[in-house]
């Protein structure tokens, strides 16, 4: 004989299902939760190291500039300390340049010729003076220009003084001074430095002219 269930059974099955399906959305949405949760906070934690390894890299950026900064400083007084101790070398090394320079042209003054202006501009030495005619002032330059100290030489101008001795008796005659039809002349010579002085030209003009 069959039994027949008058029960409602389909509704309690139903029941149980919905039970069930509640049940595992609330252990999936707590599972997602807290999966959020590790995953936010992985992330904070992430962030949190970068926003301190940013702080490190700013601060040692800072300390770098600043360092570069004394380094500039530092290169700054040391050229500043280079330039001067340069200048000093070369006024060490000039300060004998005007007594070898002298010496020369007191040697390279020929007879017939003497000196009555020197005026010295950079490296630049224009001379003037009296000669009894323009071959006299050809040798004193040829002489300046071998003693080693002075060279490109030029002879800017050679003018007649045309200077006439009277006297203020007119029956007094006065003889006329040799010096009286010497000629001016005016050159310029370049004064030669140690770095490019020839010691054997030197050597070679003090030797001639002397």
């Amino acid at each position: 004989m069959a039994r027949i269930n008058l029960l409602p059974w389909r509704e309690k099955e139903r029941e149980r299902r919905n039970k069930e399906f509640i049940i595992q959305m609330v252990i999936v949405t707590a599972i997602a939760l807290i999966c959020a949760a590790l995953i936010w906070s992985f992330y904070n934690r992430q962030y949190a190291s970068q926003q301190e390894a940013n702080a490190l890299i700013t601060q040692a950026n800072t300390a770098l500039d600043r360092d570069l900064k004394e380094i500039e400083e530092l290169e700054s007084r040391q050229n500043e300390i280079i330039a001067r101790m340069k200048v000093i070398e070369d006024l060490q090394g000039t300060r004998p340049i005007p007594v070898h320079v002298l010496d020369s042209l007191t040697r390279s003054v020929p007879a017939n010729l003497y000196l009555t202006e020197l005026e010295r501009k950079d490296n630049i030495l224009t001379i003037k003076g009296k000669a009894d005619n323009p071959n006299t002032v050809t040798d004193l330059v040829r002489n300046i220009d071998s003693s080693g100290w002075m060279d490109s030489s030029k002879v800017v101008s050679i003018v007649n003084s045309g200077v006439t001795t009277q006297s203020t008796n007119p029956d007094e005659y006065v003889e006329p001074s040799p010096e009286d039809s010497y000629i001016f002349f005016e050159m310029n010579t370049n004064i030669v430095f140690p770095e490019v002085a020839n010691p054997s030209a030197t050597a070679e003009g003090a030797s001639t002219n002397g």
